[in-house]
């Protein structure tokens, strides 16, 4: 019978020779070290493990969306106008996506391009951001495209409509960056509807333009002039103001010594407003024509600005009137107690309705409960985009991110109290650039 084998210092055995101690050490070590290892679950890793590319989603855990939109500065009825119409959209999917709960990181990225960085860099920051709807501005917009898209978030405005943020004459803008998409139009057909408008329809000849510096304004007047003069128009004089000024005697000036017949200004409320005002009171009668740009279809405008208003024209873009669009804007004053205060409610819901079903549907559930969702399939998938169904119309994405392909109309205000909605019924000049032959002739609606 083999003796026990006691462990004090060095094992002892009748029939084996000494082992050392420490050698038995080790070989327990290593018994217990693969016995334990091959007990060990196997982890499960998701396809883009470790990427940033990547958001993983434990279960219950929220999915964030960044929102930037101008909350001051004067364009916050807007932007107010943009966040109520996220959350409807929100609302209309329980305020989740892929099993998860929605939550929303607003930032104010206000009206100019410091804002718009700083409000995206807050955005960019958390790793976790799945994508950002926004802004409101075009100005905003420039900065904050290139800190978000850079960072792999796909961006997405409802109200957008610089062209350089997308494309002009076919080729990319100049502050075009890969992930940046809009439901709003490109303003340069806006821009050039609204010279073929003046020039064709109206019979006039002698324009001038007013701009605050901002990349909206500057696009928006330097596309509305090159087709005034391809049409055949002077510009008489090019006017640039500053964000903020109230003293428009300056400029009135100018307008005045240069016998124009026309004026442009697809600036925003608060400058527009002391400008239609002051000209008002110093040229006491209608011989200059009054053009203003979509950011002045507000009710704030039209309210501010009464009977000094009355005979100016405004451009827009057209968007179905009933049923989807209806109900939204049925929705929106149930919700809210007004009417929404910027016709781009619509787009930027919309916009906020593609995102959610577009996040929905590249979002993988894995079997321990995680659910992943990359950012490249995301924006591939947006970019993909084709015949969505949207309150604004159908919505097609090409590669540049325009994702609208909308007309426009051209309204004049004749009776101020009659607001928003009497203005908006009051069209004159339909223009579809689809149609276009051999440049962007109008259909007249007169």
């Amino acid at each position: 019978m083999r003796p026990s084998i006691c462990i004090k210092g060095i094992i002892q055995s009748s029939h084996y020779p000494p082992v050392s101690y420490h050698f038995f050490i080790f070989l327990f070590t290593i018994f217990t070290l693969l016995f334990f290892t091959g007990c060990e679950k196997e982890p499960v890793h998701s396809p883009c493990h470790d990427s940033p590319d990547c958001i993983m989603l434990e279960p219950g855990q929220t999915l964030r969306i960044g929102v930037l939109q101008a909350l001051s500065g004067g364009n916050e009825a807007n932007g107010i106008s943009q966040v109520r119409s996220i959350k409807i959209a929100l609302d209309e999917c329980n305020s989740e996506i892929a099993g998860h709960p929605v939550k929303l990181q607003i930032e104010d990225s206000g009206c100019t391009a410091e804002m718009g960085n700083a409000a995206a860099l807050k955005v960019a920051i958390n790793l976790d951001t799945v994508a950002v709807i926004g802004t409101f501005c075009s100005g905003s917009a420039a900065t904050a495209a290139k800190v978000i898209t850079e960072a792999g978030i796909a961006m997405i405005s409802g109200s957008n409509s610089a062209p350089s943020l997308t494309s002009t004459g076919g080729m990319a803008g100049k502050n075009w960056h890969s992930g940046y998409f809009r439901v709003m139009f490109n303003g340069t057909d806006m821009a050039r509807a609204t010279a073929w408008f003046a020039f064709e329809e109206l019979g006039l000849t002698r324009a001038a333009t007013i701009d605050d510096g901002s990349l909206y304004t500057t696009e928006y007047t330097s596309e509305f002039t090159k087709t005034f003069r391809e049409l055949g128009g002077e510009i008489s004089t090019a006017i640039s103001i500053n964000k903020g000024d109230i003293n428009m005697l300056p400029a009135i000036t100018s307008i005045l010594l240069a016998k124009s017949d026309c004026l442009y200004f697809p600036i925003y409320q608060q400058e527009a407003v002391a400008l239609v005002r002051q000209i008002k009171d110093v040229q006491k009668t209608d011989k200059i024509v009054f053009i203003g740009g979509g950011a002045l279809l507000t009710e704030s405008f039209l309210k501010d600005c009464g009977e000094y208003a009355k005979g100016m024209y405004f451009s827009s873009v057209i968007t179905p009137s009933g049923g989807a669009s209806q109900m939204l804007r049925e929705t929106y004053i149930k919700k809210y107690g007004e009417s929404p205060q910027h016709f781009s409610y619509a787009h930027t819901y919309d916009a906020t309705k593609l995102l959610l079903q577009t996040i929905e549907s590249v979002a993988v559930s894995h079997p321990d409960g995680t659910v992943v969702i990359e950012r490249k399939a995301l924006r591939d998938a947006l970019y993909s985009t084709k015949d969505f169904e949207g309150v604004t119309g159908k919505l097609t994405c090409n590669k540049f991110g325009d994702c609208s392909a909308d007309k426009f109309k051209i309204m004049r205000l004749d009776n101020p109290l009659s607001g928003l909605d009497g203005l908006k019924n009051n069209i004159v000049y339909i223009f579809d650039p689809n149609n276009a032959h051999g440049g962007y002739p109008p259909q007249s609606k007169r």
